[in-house]
């Protein structure tokens, strides 16, 4: 009795915990805006494919094929999960025997499982502490992250071999479950937190061209009206909302779930032929800042409201002009993401900032508005001369 007492009130206050944790999560999720999803049929092919299957991964083929290992085997061994807890409620032991013959194939499978992950633990592990890899060096990832990372595969690995004694020995049972407990509260806290946001950010993972600006419909009829000012049209006398991204206030949600699915892995990055090339620009680093800077500033919002101001921004001091402008929107870096985040959806928010709001870009780029606005294309030609070539 004493110890079904001692794992609900384990149970509980680490629920407890967690539910705070994410509880304030969702609080910075609503400060961002929302946005409508549609097709999806699409969507879940997407989320089975890529998220269950985990076709991406594949890409870096033995890297890619450990972590597919890692992420099916927690599938697995989430049933021994599932019937420990029952346990702890219960005060029973294998709770779930009655399936019989079932019961014994998953038992098996999850003792096959556990030895599988924590093998590729220890090979991520010792990756992490003795091999030099350039994408887990780079100069965004600081030593906290690294030491975090160490921290969970260090837990995982605990985790594997205290689930091949819960059987037979109360203690490990017991080191298990707190182990256990402690996992699921270290990750709203770290890079890991992955692990509950991807399937989700799959599900709602952009559908189009990753280089697609969004449609401003807010100041579509001041633009008709410029473009055609013979026509009589209706102009909105509503002030339009901030154009682009300024701050974590002018985000949508889907950037922030896109900031919460950040493996770190580096792959993004490690594609960019901006950042390949000696550009300052590295995907992972906008969307590891958009993070940081919410947690920065949003206990702030919540309690002071949108208008409060810490006189800092996403853009300035967290992400400069020249990592923005440094972006060739090839779409690397959303091929290569294992959940399908998008860098460049921020990168060219920002960028419409800078030239709608401060009137700011780089002088070639300067140079093709100008033509726009004053020919109607981007050459230095007037519109009725734009055939001339073919004479």
């Amino acid at each position: 009795m004493i110890n079904q007492i001692i794992f609900i009130f384990l149970f509980f206050s680490s629920i407890a915990v967690f539910s705070f944790s994410i509880y304030r999560i969702y609080h910075f999720y609503l400060i961002t805006k929302p946005i409508r999803y549609h097709n999806w049929y699409s969507r879940l092919s997407i989320l089975l494919k890529v998220g269950f299957g985990q076709s991406k991964l594949f890409r870096l083929h033995f890297a890619g094929l450990l972590h597919a290992l890692l992420f099916w085997g927690f599938l697995v061994i989430s049933f021994g999960t599932l019937e420990m807890v029952v346990d702890g409620f219960t005060n029973n032991h294998q709770s779930f025997q009655g399936l019989g013959t079932i019961y014994n194939i998953i038992n098996l499978s999850i003792q096959i499982m556990g030895g599988i992950i924590l093998i590729v633990a220890i090979i991520f592990l010792s990756r992490r502490l003795f091999v030099n890899i350039p994408r887990f060096n780079a100069p965004e990832l600081k030593r906290k992250g690294k030491r975090e990372a160490i921290l969970i595969l260090s837990l995982i690995i605990l985790l594997m071999i205290t689930l091949f004694f819960i059987s037979s020995s109360a203690f490990a049972w017991w080191l298990h479950i707190i182990l256990i407990f402690v996992f699921l509260n270290l990750l709203p806290y770290s890079k890991h937190f992955h692990i509950i946001t991807a399937a989700p950010n799959l599900l709602l993972a952009d559908l189009e061209a990753p280089s697609k600006m969004k449609h401003m419909k807010n100041i579509e009829h001041e633009v008709r009206a410029m473009l055609h000012p013979e026509q009589t049209l209706e102009v909105s006398d509503i002030v339009p909302e901030r154009f682009g991204i300024k701050d974590i206030e002018d985000l949508t949600r889907k950037h922030y779930l896109d900031a919460l699915s950040c493996t770190q892995c580096g792959r993004c990055t490690n594609a960019c032929p901006a950042n390949r090339t000696g550009h300052k620009l590295s995907p992972r680093k906008i969307v590891m800042d958009v993070r940081e800077r919410m947690n920065e500033k949003g206990p702030l919002l919540l309690k002071n409201g949108l208008a409060a101001d810490d006189h800092k921004s996403l853009l300035g001091n967290y992400i400069t002009e020249e990592e923005l402008w440094a972006c060739t929107t090839c779409g690397a870096c959303v091929q290569e993401c294992p959940v399908m985040i998008n860098p460049m959806a921020i990168i060219l928010e920002m960028r419409r900032y800078l030239v709608m709001e401060e009137g700011t870009a780089p002088a070639g780029i300067t140079a093709v508005f100008a033509n726009i606005e004053n020919n109607g294309s981007p050459w230095q030609i007037s519109s009725d001369q734009r055939t001339s070539w073919i004479k």
